[in-house]
């Protein structure tokens, strides 16, 4: 009796923690860490074509759904999970804003190292080809002439840059049921 009861508590344990913990989707979110920037505005998005950082749709949206802040990682290449925009750069070094193109950019590669601890799989986006091979994403807001508003995200640049002030993190989203 006692071996019994004992047998159904550590299932009933091991399932609960496994229910906490959640399950790992196939999306990822890119976002600066929140304590560099208020939660409201800190994950990268495709909003009208445009590669902006916006909210979570944390909470909005199932974790098993696509939304603007949601991103699929095939290998060395990023596709946003809604609209289906590949995540680019320009390899020559000429530009170093990020935008997102159609199809997936012919010599474009990202560098993701994902780090599992704690529950979580974290990593660092880095340009993994062209004349910004190992640079980070930074994001920095727009002088208000050349976006023509005050503070929205069309009036920021998400960039790549040799020493990001704010590195982007890429995080697994977990689902819960």
């Amino acid at each position: 009796m006692v071996r019994g009861s004992l047998c159904v508590g550590l299932i009933v344990v091991t399932l609960t923690s496994v229910c906490l913990a959640g399950y790992p989707t196939n999306r990822f979110s890119i976002r600066i860490p929140f304590q560099s920037v208020p939660k409201q505005k800190s994950f990268l998005s495709v909003v009208d074509g445009r590669v902006v950082v916006a909210g979570s749709s944390q909470g909005r949206v199932s974790d098993n759904a696509d939304a603007p802040d949601r991103w699929y990682i095939d290998g060395t290449r990023i596709k946003c999970s809604r609209g289906g925009g590949y995540l680019a750069y320009d390899s020559t070094g000429k530009d170093s804003t990020i935008f997102v193109t159609t199809t997936p950019p012919e010599g474009i590669e990202w560098k993701i190292a994902l780090k599992r601890r704690e529950g979580s799989e974290r990593g660092v986006l880095e340009a993994a080809t062209g004349a910004m091979k190992g640079w980070s994403l930074d994001v920095a807001d727009l002088p208000p002439s050349e976006s023509g508003k005050p503070s929205s995200s069309a009036s920021q640049r998400v960039f790549l840059t040799p020493q990001p002030k704010q590195p982007f993190q890429v995080e697994r989203i977990f689902g819960h049921k």
